[in-house]
């Protein structure tokens, strides 16, 4: 193989190598990436996701280190090449559905833009180390060398000169890497939260088409309500306004296969749940303005309760684009957007949204000197929660 080639494959064999440290370095993240699949079952997942970057750090350093590099390089070939194939039927056979809708399609775009990259990186890495397999093959015009020569030949690792070109490219890899590291891993989780908050805004307008377009709600206005999950035997009592925290528990059953402490309800993003496994509870609120009527939401028109409390219809939103429907609550805290959360919208996506006190009912659920009614949520305290004129209104 030429020096060219050598340091070209190197180089690929380096970028395969810092991928699957990137991998091991967070597989939380990896593994909830993984989840998104519809080609990969719920089981195959945590194999899966320690195998990969095993298998890739285990078939680069073979062939960084010299042992056995043709069929190392073989091997890390048609992994690359697998990955990459199973990305595209992934993307094209279970990707976005062909809609004409222009969040659809804004949707598609962002995830085009992904792809690109994906399978650019991935082309360049199968060109390098497919070129560089090729030239191996190739018959020497030097003269055969005696067995003992060959023996010494088909031993010999690195040269001096490339043990040096290793060290300082993986040096300069990792000095270009390490500033980013932090950011991407945090970008990774932000994509996940999303991802799940879109999910579970499309299940909430499955459960409304169910229902005779009428939104999930699961406690009574007045006295103590006790919400459940059937099949694990689980039971919690609630006041009315505590749906907005125990959604997850009352629809467990019928639209998550019941299982309350999937991995879907906590956000990666939250350090204190966070590689937590199974546990029961939600990082995701759902907004308590789909809990009463659209007056309720209204100083000028809220009225002696219980009356006003009851669930929303879904064709009552007014600006779907702009209405939350659930919010991931970060606001104060170090590790979300100071004064607002990311949130899914009742038309199904999901973006950083920041909190507008003109579009925000001042008194929550309830918490003002001639109103107080289970108002568990002060309105400046979980944004996007509390909408003036309730989902007539909007929050952006």
């Amino acid at each position: 193989m030429s020096r060219r080639r050598f340091i070209l494959c190197s180089i690929a064999m380096l970028i395969v190598l810092l991928l699957g440290l990137a991998k091991f370095m967070d597989l939380p993240v990896f593994a909830d990436a993984l989840r998104s699949w519809t080609l990969i079952p719920k089981w195959g997942v945590p194999l899966i996701a320690i195998g990969i970057p095993a298998l890739e750090i285990v078939g680069s350093l073979s062939w960084l280190l010299g042992m056995q590099r043709q069929r190392a390089g073989v091997f890390v070939f048609g992994l690359v090449g697998t990955m990459t194939i199973a990305y595209l039927i992934q993307r094209f056979l279970s990707g976005p559905p062909t809609c004409g809708c222009v969040g659809i399609l804004a949707n598609y775009m962002s995830k085009l833009e992904t792809l690109n990259w994906v399978l650019g990186r991935n082309v360049v890495l199968l060109a390098v180390i497919g070129w560089s397999l090729m030239s191996g093959k190739s018959v020497s015009t030097e003269p055969i060398p005696s067995a003992a020569h060959a023996g010494r030949e088909a031993a010999r690792g690195f040269t001096l000169i490339e043990t040096l070109v290793v060290v300082a490219i993986v040096g300069l890899l990792i000095a270009l890497l390490a500033p980013s590291l932090s950011h991407v891993r945090d970008r990774a989780r932000i994509g996940v939260t999303l991802s799940n908050l879109r999910s579970h805004a499309s299940i909430f307008t499955a459960y409304a088409g169910d229902y005779k377009d009428v939104m999930p709600a699961a406690t009574f206005p007045t006295g103590i309500s006790i919400v459940r999950c059937q099949s694990q035997g689980i039971a919690a009592k609630a006041l009315y306004f505590d749906m907005s925290q125990l959604w997850f528990l009352a629809m467990a059953d019928g639209y998550y296969s019941g299982d309350p402490s999937s991995t879907a309800f906590l956000s990666p993003l939250n350090p204190y749940t966070r590689g937590a496994g199974q546990m029961l509870g939600t990082s995701y609120y759902y907004a308590c303005s789909f809990l009463a009527s659209p007056e309720f939401y209204n100083e000028k028109t809220r009225t002696v309760l219980p009356q006003q409390l009851r669930a929303a219809r879904l064709s009552e939103v007014v600006f779907p684009a702009a209405k939350s429907l659930l919010a991931e609550y970060t606001a104060g805290q170090d590790w979300g957007p100071p004064g607002g959360a990311w949130a899914a919208f009742t038309d199904g996506h999901a973006e950083e949204s920041q909190m507008y006190a003109e579009l925000t009912h001042r008194s929550g659920d309830g918490e003002d000197s001639q109103f107080v009614y289970n108002g568990h949520f002060p309105a400046d305290s979980y944004p996007l929660l509390h909408t003036k004129d309730g989902v007539r209104g909007r929050d952006k």
